[in-house]
């Protein structure tokens, strides 16, 4: 059965964006022999016995999402990067098979924002970036907080599915310290993130 990419809605909503700049970063503890926007990634072989694609890895902290007529919501920000290099049948991912594990919590997303080609499912030659936000609950709301979290993902190669849990430890950032801070994402709508 041919799982669903992630084609959702924000509920009438306009999301402004997130701000952060972190002393923290969050290397990966296995796999890291990739990287996302300067951050160190965790980078798998899809699938891992004969890879015809990859998914990477990366967390980039807390950060405060903004949504148009909410409070700030304090969110841990984490992005996934598939890629089909060779499969003739396209990868798919649904928000359900995206978690994080802090100590006992395990959040499920509060919002997906997609970038590339995610669409119809990741095609042969394609690549997809997945920004997944999960909200944290009362007690976790800061770094200082978060020593430690995994995040766990599932794909569809068509044949089978592949899945990974990547484990990240916080340490403090060497140099300046990192920031991300989109002010507006213009153009999100029905085909580019998910409120949960």
């Amino acid at each position: 059965m041919r799982a669903t990419l992630i084609v959702s809605f924000v509920l009438g909503s306009t999301v402004l964006g997130c701000a952060a700049t972190s002393p923290f970063v969050y290397p990966p503890e296995e796999q890291a022999s990739a990287s996302i926007e300067g951050r160190a990634a965790a980078r798998y072989g899809v699938p891992p016995q004969a890879a015809t694609g990859s998914v990477r890895v990366a967390l980039f902290g807390v950060k405060e999402l903004r949504v148009e007529g909410s409070r700030p919501l304090a969110v841990l920000h984490a992005r996934i990067v598939i890629a089909n290099d060779t499969d003739q049948t396209p990868y798919s991912v649904e928000s359900s098979h995206l978690y994080a594990s802090i100590g006992q919590a395990r959040l499920a997303p509060a919002l997906v924002k997609t970038e590339g080609a995610c669409g119809a499912g990741v095609a042969r030659g394609e690549r997809c970036s997945l920004d997944v936000y999960f909200a944290l609950p009362r007690g976790l709301r800061t770094e200082d907080r978060i020593a430690s979290c995994d995040i766990g993902w599932e794909l569809s190669t068509g044949v089978r599915i592949v899945g990974g849990r990547t484990p990240f430890l916080r340490q403090p950032a060497r140099g300046p310290a990192y920031g991300y801070e989109p002010s507006v994402w213009p153009g999100v709508g029905a085909d580019r993130a998910w409120l949960r």
